[in-house]
């Protein structure tokens, strides 16, 4: 066994048993019973696997105001504002010792923030073991506090809350955004407790973070890797292989040869050099923060004033929680509420930031008052100057990236100046500015453009009729439309009312409204059925496309919704090639890619959709998601705007091409530049994607190459398809 060596200094004997002289066995009791199964990390696991996460967030998920950084102690990119998933107002008044400022000298602010982070930590890890093992000894407790540094180390640099330059408090979100907070909490996976404050609130990050640490830690003790119980360093090791990697992998950091082994070999590294005491002055430090009260969760932590949230005079002016579910401001004398707290950005707007904590007063102290809950899309309508909403035609007024989330990572393409869209999706950020980003649908793609602020949206959108656009994918009034289920579709009174009469498969209807609710936009038409009004659902835009799936203009005919063998897919996300559907791992293929569909394989209840493809050397089998129950397709690779010609295209070629027997067989002939050809056939192979004509020439029939899709397209540069009359 290794001996280890820890700097006693990191926290002393005395201060170990004053902890364990407190009644330590009542903190953490609602987190500290059960096991919770985290799979975190700024690598996104859950990312690329074969398997649908359980909630489909988009990259950059309400990541408002991103803003970049350095890989450094305090400052790792990126971060988003505090705002919606919490209440910066809060965390100022609280955590401010361990805020980052990014508006004063950078060496001299890390090394303040190092020291308070330091303490914060020292104090809060070895608080949260005590609880969970009074009898841990102090080696116990200092190799404990040295592993939970390594990993937040390895996870975020130590980074979690940061007062930006634009005068917005942000916190950490890695891996495009689904890591949440210094310890990462991914939420595809873990969006319910985001949503409980386990993201934005550090104790909470800290505190939920640890839970499958510990339980690893505990489980290392057994594991065949870990020679001894004070073997802290193996143990370490192995509590790290699971809080990456899952339960199996206790023992991964023994295989050089895993895929993650990287993850293993930095967190071993940062373990033994310890480079975050470069930055600590002195390890006793005091923490200013209450630690023990707010590992405990109790209210009054700081020495912010208790608020009584059952009175109404503290309820004017702050953000207002309701057991009944709604997010609201209590203004003249009435609760003005939205079902989801991400939209208080349109309560702000109308009634002006809120100030004070958020408070969340019981049922009985609430229940004489109105409550008005207003759904997002008129809110939002109302409260901002020159929104266009769900349904409504914009004009782009100059070339726009479009974007993978709002403010998010670019797709390659841009929208078209002078071209009509409708907008499917709108997010407005900034109380002040109102910056507004539109969803739109461009090169067969969904994707975000911005729209400028309250100051200058005319200069980038402007509302155009909707008679001048050509892709309709929410029909407007006066339209005809068919409907597409086989069971038809109910009609109601109300878009969630009594049922008035079931519409058969295939009737044709005039729309006499649109109705567009809730988070994920779903689409609602009013129409006349059989002497009865009433509305039919039509399907929704987020969180897995459905609207063909109801609705249709008539005369539409369905598209293809999927990719088949013989097509191009673009992959939407990162995601794990395996040898069979769901089989083992052989290589993870990035976002973005070009990629040959060899055949497709659909199984399992919900219709799992895995396409045959070759990357990098490999041939196997990609996720595609899911077609039936919520569609996710669109999640997961799209069809390509690129495509092969077809047999009887002529092509036009760029440049010299040698013709031969066979792909890469014997040469025939060398055929010049200009020359126009016709395909007789395709083919697509090699590691990269590489395509093949078959053409004839001066009376030779033999195979040309015309470029290759991975890792980026070059079709471009040896022919084009010609159309010719």
């Amino acid at each position: 066994m290794k001996c280890l060596s820890f700097p006693l200094e990191v926290m002393s004997r005395l201060k170990i048993n004053q902890l364990k002289n407190q009644n330590t066995m009542k903190i953490l009791s609602k987190n500290a019973r059960g096991v919770v199964l985290l799979i975190l990390g700024l690598v996104g696991v859950h990312g690329t696997s074969s398997v649908a996460a359980p909630y489909e967030t988009p990259d950059y998920y309400l990541c408002y105001n991103r803003v970049g950084g350095e890989w450094n102690f305090g400052r790792v990119p990126s971060a988003c504002d505090v705002t919606p998933w919490g209440d910066p107002a809060y965390v100022e008044e609280n955590f401010a010792p361990v805020i980052f400022n990014d508006n004063t000298e950078r060496g001299a602010e890390r090394q303040r923030y190092m020291q308070e982070v330091h303490a914060m930590l020292r104090e809060s890890v070895a608080y949260y073991l005590l609880a969970r093992k009074p009898d841990a000894s102090e080696a116990e407790v200092l190799a404990w506090q040295r592993a939970n540094f390594a990993k937040a180390h390895q996870e975020t640099f130590w980074t979690h809350y940061r007062d930006a330059t634009d005068g917005n408090l942000k916190m950490v979100r890695g891996d495009y955004g689904h890591g949440h907070g210094m310890v990462q909490i991914d939420d595809r996976w873990h969006f319910p407790k985001l949503e409980e404050g386990k993201g934005w609130h550090i104790f909470e990050n800290i505190i939920y973070g640890m839970e499958l640490f510990y339980d690893a830690w505990e489980d290392a003790v057994s594991a065949s890797c870990v020679s001894s119980a004070d073997n802290w360093r193996d143990r370490a090791r192995s509590a790290y292989s699971v809080y990456n990697g899952g339960a199996s992998k206790i023992c991964r950091w023994t295989d050089p040869n895993d895929v993650w082994a990287g993850n293993d070999i930095g967190f071993a590294d940062k373990y033994d050099s310890q480079t975050w005491l470069n930055y600590v002055v002195d390890p006793l430090f005091p923490t200013s923060l209450d630690v023990a009260c707010f590992m405990e969760g109790n209210p009054g932590c700081s020495a912010v004033a208790p608020v009584d949230a059952d009175d109404p005079a503290n309820w004017p002016g702050r953000q207002v929680y309701l057991t009944s579910g709604e997010s609201c401001r209590f203004e003249g004398g009435a609760f003005e509420c939205v079902d989801n707290p991400a939209d208080m950005m349109c309560l702000s707007i109308v009634y002006g930031a809120p100030t004070g904590t958020s408070i969340s007063p019981t049922a009985e102290a609430t229940a004489a008052y109105t409550k008005n809950v207003y759904d997002r899309h008129s809110c939002f309508g109302a409260a901002v100057t020159g929104l266009s909403t769900v349904g409504q035609t914009i004009r782009s007024e100059i070339a726009i990236n479009v974007r993978a989330t709002p403010g998010g990572s670019a797709m390659g393409f841009a929208s078209q100046a002078g071209k009509v869209y409708q907008v499917l999706d709108f997010v407005v950020s900034d109380i002040n500015s109102q910056y507004r980003y539109y969803m739109i649908r461009e090169n067969n793609r969904l994707g975000y453009i911005y729209a400028g602020k309250v100051s200058d949206f005319g200069n980038w959108t402007s509302p155009a009729p909707y008679s001048e656009l050509e892709d309709v994918l929410i029909p407007q009034v006066e339209d005809k439309i068919r409907v597409v289920p086989e069971s038809g579709i109910n009609l109601r009174s109300a878009p969630d009312g009594a049922l008035v009469a079931n519409v058969p498969a295939g009737a044709k209807l005039k729309v006499d409204s649109v109705v567009v609710r809730g988070v994920d936009n779903s689409v609602y038409y009013g129409v006349q059925f059989q002497n009865n009004a009433g509305y039919l659902y039509g399907g929704k835009v987020l969180n897995g496309m459905t609207l063909k799936d109801w609705i249709m203009l008539d005369g539409e005919e369905p598209g293809k919704d999927h990719a088949e063998a013989g097509d191009i897919i673009q992959l939407a996300t990162g995601i794990n090639l395996r040898d069979v559907p769901g089989g083992s791992w052989l290589v993870t293929v990035p976002r973005g890619s070009l990629l040959y569909v060899h055949s497709i394989v659909i199984q399992g209840t919900n219709d799992y959709l895995y396409y045959e493809v070759t990357y990098n050397g490999h041939r196997g089998f990609l996720y595609g998601g899911q077609l039936e129950g919520t569609r996710t397709i669109d999640n997961w690779a799209v069809l390509a705007s690129l495509t092969l010609a077809d047999s009887g295209d002529k092509l036009l070629l760029r440049q010299d091409v040698e013709q031969r027997v066979a792909p890469a067989g014997d040469l025939i002939q060398v055929i010049p530049e200009g020359t126009k050809v016709k395909v007789i056939t395709s083919v697509v192979m090699g590691d990269n994607n590489d395509v093949y004509y078959q053409v004839k020439y001066e009376g030779q029939t033999g195979f040309i190459f015309a470029g290759h899709l991975t890792p980026a397209s070059t079709l471009g540069d040896w022919s084009e398809t010609v159309k010719e009359k």
